[in-house]
């Protein structure tokens, strides 16, 4: 301007700031890839305030816990945890709050609106802000209530299977591949007279008579034959019974054999009617 106030010209400055701008379209195109990563998951995952509430969740989430984005975004991980596994979590979580820890992974409980119970493996990290305090919390969470509960199932069916040979009149016995046992029922001291840990470590055929012995009979890994002969069997006095003495192979994934089961039933009784029958 001179000095009669007329526009006379311009100074301009031209600053260089493709720095900045590369830096906001990579991050935009971070935060995209981010939010569609975290949409297109087959696991649920949330971002979480640090007052408990949802700040975004995506469809899998919305799927495993039955509800809809907008229930779960005015919901709390508390109202939607089971009880007992509330104060676990929390205190967990505490622990990222402090600076304890940063992550955290957790199997617990959800609720769902009709009351039925997901399990889930929960993996929480704490996300912070420059100055060290918590923004907020990135959570993924994996159904794993099918697993847990045929562990469940697994878990009934050998208490049931341990009821069954802890309470069969028969020796039911477990063996190594190579035929070392390694449990065996309680019945052994009523049958036999040993103590269960005086013969667990002992090879099986140890107790059985050498002449009994099926002569193509070998217990070895490579073996899948199963064995059914009657011997006679050593007791804790030094005598023996004649018994019937079954055993199956328990073969891997591989169909190697990793063990074996079996068991032995008194037949002394039978054999001694049977000597007395040929005598007569």
């Amino acid at each position: 301007v001179d000095e009669r106030g007329q526009v006379i010209g311009g100074v301009d400055a031209i600053r260089d700031i493709q720095a900045e701008h590369d830096a906001l379209v990579a991050l935009a195109e971070s935060e995209e890839r981010f939010r569609r990563s975290m949409m297109d998951a087959a696991i649920g995952m949330a971002m979480v305030g640090v007052d408990g509430r949802f700040v975004s969740v995506n469809p899998a989430l919305c799927a495993l816990l039955a509800r809809d984005e907008r229930t779960l975004m005015s919901s709390t991980w508390q109202e939607l945890t089971h009880p007992d596994d509330l104060t676990t979590d929390a205190s967990l979580v505490d622990d990222v709050f402090a600076g304890r820890r940063d992550t955290y992974r957790l199997a617990k409980r959800y609720l769902r609106p009709d009351g039925t119970v997901v399990w889930a493996d929960l993996t929480v990290s704490g996300v912070r802000a420059e100055d060290g305090r918590l923004a907020h919390l990135m959570a993924q969470v994996v159904d794993i209530t099918e697993s847990v509960h045929a562990r469940e199932a697994l878990a009934r069916s050998e208490e049931h299977f341990r009821l069954l040979a802890e309470n069969s009149s028969d020796v039911v016995f477990r063996a190594s591949s190579a035929a070392v046992l390694e449990w065996v029922s309680p019945s052994v001291m009523d049958v036999l007279g040993f103590a269960p840990r005086e013969v667990v470590g002992a090879p099986v055929l140890d107790f059985v008579e050498p002449e009994d012995l099926p002569p193509d009979l070998h217990l070895d890994p490579r073996n899948t034959d199963t064995i059914d002969f009657v011997g006679r069997v050593r007791t804790a006095a030094g005598a023996s019974l004649w018994m019937d003495i079954a055993a199956r192979p328990v073969l891997g994934e591989d169909g190697s054999v990793i063990g074996r089961v079996g068991r032995l039933r008194d037949v002394q009784a039978q054999h001694d009617a049977q000597e007395a029958l040929q005598r007569s």
